[in-house]
């Protein structure tokens, strides 16, 4: 292959003004990546997507196992889970509707879209400056619904909804 005309890695790092620390991103086809100031990789947690991902106290981080195919769904991840630092996970959420997907068949998923917060953070992961606990007891979701509305649309209509849930998975 040949080299990218565009600079790569970090190309302009003023420690003057940044506060030192980590950025967590997701890697499409890679999975999940820590990343320093200096561009170097502290850790990574492959295959693990994020619509976004956070990290909580503990190395613990959230994001997804399974986007679900553009054919059934439009920006749909199949789950919400939660994975150590060792790569084991601890909790997962999935049970809030049973879809039919194209090459899965009947399944249950969470229909997470693009937001999640949880209990005892107002931004649901780690802020200089706040506390924040490294567990929770309850989880607020933003997830898409299907809904048909014959005087709105003949076509069945993605509506968001926000969904809070416990550690149990049971809707609140």
């Amino acid at each position: 292959m040949g080299q990218s005309i565009f600079p790569t890695g970090v190309t302009n790092f003023r420690p003057s003004k940044t506060w030192s620390g980590y950025t967590l991103f997701n890697a499409k086809n890679e999975g999940t990546i820590l990343i320093d100031m200096n561009g170097k990789i502290v850790h990574e947690w492959k295959d693990l997507q994020g619509f976004p991902n956070k990290m909580i106290n503990g190395g613990k981080v959230f994001g997804s196992l399974r986007c679900r195919k553009s054919s059934d769904a439009y920006q749909d991840y199949a789950d919400l889970t939660e994975i150590d630092w060792d790569g084991n996970i601890r909790w997962s959420f999935t049970h809030n509707e049973e879809v039919t997907d194209q090459e899965i068949g009947k399944t249950w998923v969470a229909r997470v879209h693009h937001d999640y917060q949880l209990e005892g953070n107002p931004v649901g992961y780690f802020v200089p400056g706040q506390e924040t606990k490294d567990d929770f007891k309850k989880v607020l979701l933003l997830t898409h619904h299907d809904r048909k509305i014959g005087s709105i649309s003949p076509y069945p209509l993605l509506d968001h909804v926000l969904l809070e849930i416990d550690r149990n998975g049971n809707k609140l």
